[in-house]
């Protein structure tokens, strides 16, 4: 199932779950009979919980840390999908890094110290 398509799925499953419980009403869950085959390798789906934002234009890379590998960048002043944070390498006196998306959907990490929102950019998980 593509990216999108699961997305939009969840996030209609997930309307759909909160009408209920504004109605009053109990949701199920639906339990399979039997496991479905799998077709192609599994693939980690994390939803973004946050939207955050560069005060400047930074590198995306793919280790917390200066010398990973860039894999993107981030345009200052413009909403990145979130996951979380965790400490890495020193950047302008921070240790936060934040787990994100950038521009081609590439997950990377970006200096917290670049986002606006406090010292973990406004990402309250931690990762």
């Amino acid at each position: 199932m593509e990216t999108n398509t699961l997305r939009r799925f969840l996030t209609l499953a997930g309307t759909a779950a909160l009408a209920a419980v504004a109605l009053g009403t109990a949701v199920a869950e639906a339990q399979p009979t039997a496991p479905m085959p799998r077709t192609e390798p599994a693939q980690e789906v994390l939803a973004a919980p946050y939207r955050v934002t560069p005060w400047m234009y930074a590198t995306v890379r793919n280790q917390p840390r200066s010398a990973g590998k860039p894999v993107d960048r981030v345009t200052a002043h413009h909403g990145y999908d979130a996951y979380c944070w965790l400490h890495g390498e020193k950047i302008n006196g921070n240790t936060i890094w934040v787990r994100q998306l950038g521009n081609a959907r590439i997950q990377g990490y970006v200096p917290a110290a670049f986002l606006e929102g406090g010292v973990t950019g406004g990402v309250a998980t931690k990762c």
